[in-house]
C-alpha cells in the first residue's frame, strides 16, 4: 500500500510539478511512463525514488523517513537497470524515461540535501551533469526507436523549438571572449563554442515562452545536449567552463519555483564565484547582477 500511494503521488502530484505534464498534441507524459514502468521495475521504483523525494519537501515531520525511501528506491532502481542491460532486455523508451528521471532525482538530491561547503556543491553538481549527460550513451543507437514511440510529438516539439527563430537579448554575448583563451585546445574551444550556442537558444526560447514552468524541461535537457568534451572540461574545473556554467545557473534561477531546482542557480553562482577567485570576478559580473535583480524582484 505505501508503494501504491507513491505511484499516486507521482501521477497527480510529482511529475506534474516538474514541467508540463503534457505538449503539443496533448501527449501526457505521466501516462507514457507508468505504461512503460509496469514492463520495466527500474523505471518504476525511480518513478516511487521521484515521489518519495517530493513527499519529503512537503512533510517537514518526516523529511528524514521519505530521504532515506527516496535514496533506497534509488540504489534497488540502478541495480534492476544493470540487470537489464546485462540480460540486454531493457527498453530504449523505458531506459530514456529512467535516465532523464534518475538525472532528475541527482539534481534534488544535489540541491535538497547540500552541505554547507561550496566546493563539495560544485563537485556535487557537476558529478549531476556528468551523469544527465550520460543518457545519451544510454539511448546511443536507440533514438530512431524513440523518435517514433508515443514520445515522437514532445520530442518534436522540443527540437522545434531549439531550431525556430526567436527575439535574442545576446545574454551569452559576453562569453565569446572566453573562445579566444590560449589555454584551451582547439577541440575545447569548439566544444564551448557549441555549448554557448545551445545555451543563448534556450535563453531566447525561456524569454519567449508565456509561462515559466512551459520551458522547464528545456532547461532539464541542457545537460544532455552539451558535449562530452565541455563535460570534462567541467570536471577537471577549466574557467572558461565554469564561467559557462554560471550563466546556466541564471536560467535554473528563473525556474528556483520548480522543487527539483531551488536555490541551485544561486548555490552554482556563490560556488563558483568563490572558486575561481578574484581573477575571474568581471567574467561573473553579468550572472551575479542578474541573480541580484531576480531576489530584489522576489523580496
Amino acid at each position: 500500500m505505501f508503494h501504491f500511494g507513491l505511484l499516486q503521488h507521482f501521477r497527480t502530484e510529482a511529475v506534474r510539478t516538474i514541467g508540463p505534464a503534457s505538449l503539443g498534441d496533448k501527449t501526457d507524459m505521466t501516462e507514457i511512463t507508468l505504461k512503460y514502468a509496469v514492463s520495466a521495475p527500474y523505471l518504476l521504483h525511480e518513478v516511487l525514488a521521484i515521489a518519495a523525494l517530493h513527499l519529503s519537501t512537503l512533510r517537514p515531520d518526516q523529511h528524514t523517513f521519505y530521504q532515506q525511501q527516496a535514496a533506497g528506491l534509488q540504489n534497488t532502481a540502478l541495480a534492476l537497470m544493470k540487470d537489464a542491460i546485462d540480460s540486454q532486455k531493457q527498453n530504449p523508451v523505458a531506459m530514456f524515461l529512467f535516465a532523464s528521471f534518475l538525472g532528475m532525482h541527482v539534481l534534488g538530491d544535489t540541491v535538497l540535501f547540500r552541505d554547507n561547503n561550496s566546493t563539495n556543491f560544485l563537485d556535487s553538481f557537476v558529478g549531476y551533469m556528468k551523469l544527465h549527460r550520460g543518457v545519451s550513451s544510454v539511448i546511443n543507437g536507440s533514438w530512431d526507436v524513440i523518435k517514433e514511440s508515443e514520445l515522437k510529438s514532445l520530442l518534436v516539439a522540443s527540437e522545434g523549438m531549439l531550431k525556430r527563430g526567436t527575439t535574442s537579448n545576446n545574454e551569452c554575448s559576453g562569453l565569446q571572449s572566453l573562445l579566444d583563451s590560449p589555454d584551451l585546445a582547439r577541440s575545447a574551444i569548439d566544444a564551448c563554442a557549441n555549448t554557448i550556442e545551445l545555451l543563448q537558444i534556450l535563453f531566447d526560447i525561456d524569454g519567449s515562452m508565456g509561462s515559466i514552468n512551459s520551458s522547464t524541461n528545456l532547461i532539464f535537457s541542457w545537460p544532455i545536449r552539451i558535449s562530452t568534451v565541455y563535460t570534462d572540461l567541467l570536471m577537471r574545473k577549466k574557467p572558461e567552463a565554469m564561467v559557462i556554467l554560471a550563466h546556466y545557473a541564471v536560467l535554473l534561477h528563473r525556474h528556483r519555483w520548480t522543487w527539483l531546482i531551488g536555490q541551485a542557480g544561486r548555490y552554482l553562482v556563490d560556488s563558483i564565484a568563490q572558486h575561481l577567485g578574484a581573477r575571474w570576478e568581471p567574467f561573473l559580473e553579468w550572472p551575479v547582477s542578474q541573480l541580484q535583480k531576480m531576489d530584489k524582484v522576489t523580496t
